[in-house]
């Protein structure tokens, strides 16, 4: 009895698994119809030609993925948006289109994925940020611009190359203080920004899942505790 409640338990959950992710693909697939886009599909490091343990290859987050922990009522036009590792620009988009912010900068790597991501911002209808970019460049030697005040991350790079990366932020805190916030999916490094000045604002999981998903298909919001604060 209990070997076979086990057996339906599993079956339970892999259904579930399966619709969350169908429903997902779903739903990026309409959206991109309806915006005139192309965000979809998965790109190994290996096939741009960019292998490295530390970094992620390409997949898209869900759309709302900002959404759900950042309201647009808490972006005003001073806010300066950057996505780390925006492909083929999705989040970039969903930032320029339901938010107000005064910049929205997209940071990729890939050549080949930064001009996808300029053509689909180009073939978006209904832009209300005045001014979007796609930056070619590596996030560990990437200047962070001193009016950024929103950053994504789909836990586009990790270890090392984050703490790099975070060393950028502090610089840039340093040369400006103010206010920061991190709108991070699939937070690997969540315990570094607690111990490196940051504290969880809010967070949301995605329902009827494993554990393990609900914790990898997580979103949070972070914040700088005080300017200046991350080493």
């Amino acid at each position: 009895m209990r070997a076979s409640r086990m057996t339906l338990d599993r079956m339970t959950e892999a259904a579930r698994t399966t619709w969350h992710w169908t429903r997902s693909l779903l739903d990026g697939t309409l959206t991109d119809r309806q915006l005139g886009t192309s965000t979809r599909g998965l790109i190994t490091l290996n096939r741009l030609g960019l292998q490295d343990p530390e970094r992620v290859g390409y997949e898209p987050s869900p759309w709302r993925t900002v959404r759900r922990v950042l309201p647009p009522d808490e972006v005003g036009a001073d806010d300066v948006f950057i996505d780390v590792g925006a492909g083929k620009g999705r989040v970039v988009i969903e930032a320029a289109v339901h938010y107000d912010f005064g910049r929205v900068i997209g940071l990729e790597l890939s050549p080949e994925l930064a001009a996808v991501a300029r053509a689909n911002v180009a073939a978006t209808s209904g832009i209300r940020c005045p001014n979007v970019e796609i930056v070619v460049g590596d996030a560990t030697r990437y200047r962070l611009p001193d009016d950024v005040s929103v950053i994504f991350l789909y836990n586009p790079i990790r270890g090392s190359a984050f703490a790099q990366f975070m060393a950028g932020v502090a610089a840039s805190l340093d040369r400006r203080p103010r206010p920061l916030r991190i709108v991070y999916r699939t937070p690997m490094e969540h315990e570094w920004l607690l111990g490196g000045g940051f504290r969880l604002v809010r967070e949301h999981r995605p329902r009827r899942l494993t554990p393990r998903l609900r914790e990898t298909g997580s979103v949070r919001l972070y914040e700088a505790i005080a300017p200046g604060p991350i080493r």
